[in-house]
This record gives structure tokens, C-alpha cells and sequence, in this order.
């Protein structure tokens, strides 16, 4: 089989009557020339969900995870929708996001890697939430 041509169509609800108001109905043509050079054609009619719509009949209106309250922490980061039904957390400067990737977590600029956060070694680093602060160490002089 040697393909010769390939498309998708999209047809309107008189051309389609087994998709309902939630789907676009597609048809698939496919035109493709046999070993023994005979052309072949054959299409296939499928109902894919709008935008906005899930489910197995795409009877199911699409959730925007984000205006829920605990979708992100609004101290900690942003939420930025993902695909269909998905969110991430873009978080903010000074955390990072958790493994799950729906929430973020404080960066501890005071230990690894960031160690040396505040550059002097007569300085120790403070870890605060979302950030850090530099202190002299006693008996030290330090320009903070």
C-alpha cells in the first residue's frame, strides 16, 4: 500500500447526525494506490469534543482547575491552566515547585547547592519563607 493522500474534513450537522452540540464531526478520507497501482479511497466519520468539553460523549462541561482556592497558594505561585482538566503552579521568585507539581515550596537558600547565599563566611544564612537574610556572626565585622 503506497499512500497518496491524507485529510481531514470538517462536516456540518446536516452532513453529520450522529455527533451532538458538544462535538465537531470529522471525517477522515484517506486515498492510497494498491502494489498493483489501483486506486483505493475509503473515510472514516469520527465526533470530536469542542473546546471545553470531555468525556465519552463530550456531555461533561471542562473544569478550570484554577479559580479554586487550593489550586495554587496565591502567596506561593501562580496557576497556569494545562491542558484539558490540568493545572500547574508557576511559582514564584523564591520557591520552587513540589513533586506533584500543583503546589510550591520554599527554596532554602541557606543550605545546598545555595550554601553561600550570602558570600562572606563571617556572614550565616537565614532561611524565611520565600527567602533569606545574611547576619554577621558574633565578633565579626560585616558590611550587610
Amino acid at each position: 500500500m503506497f499512500f497518496k493522500h491524507f485529510k481531514f474534513i470538517v462536516l456540518t450537522e446536516k452532513q453529520c447526525g450522529a455527533c451532538n452540540k458538544n462535538q465537531d464531526c470529522i471525517q477522515h478520507q484517506f486515498k492510497w494506490y494498491t502494489k498493483a497501482k489501483k486506486l483505493e479511497k475509503t473515510s472514516k466519520v469520527i465526533c470530536q469534543c469542542k473546546e471545553g468539553w470531555t468525556g465519552s460523549k463530550c456531555d461533561l462541561e471542562e473544569i478550570d482547575e484554577c479559580p479554586k482556592p487550593n489550586a495554587c497558594d496565591r502567596q506561593t505561585g501562580t496557576c497556569l491552566r494545562e491542558v484539558k482538566g490540568s493545572y500547574r503552579c508557576l511559582c514564584k521568585p523564591g520557591f520552587k515547585q513540589g513533586k506533584n507539581k500543583k503546589e510550591c515550596v520554599d527554596i532554602d537558600e541557606c543550605a545546598k547547592p545555595y550554601s553561600n547565599a550570602c558570600g562572606a563566611k563571617n556572614e550565616i544564612c537565614i532561611n524565611s519563607f520565600g527567602s533569606f537574610n545574611c547576619e554577621c556572626k558574633k565578633g565579626n565585622f560585616c558590611f550587610l
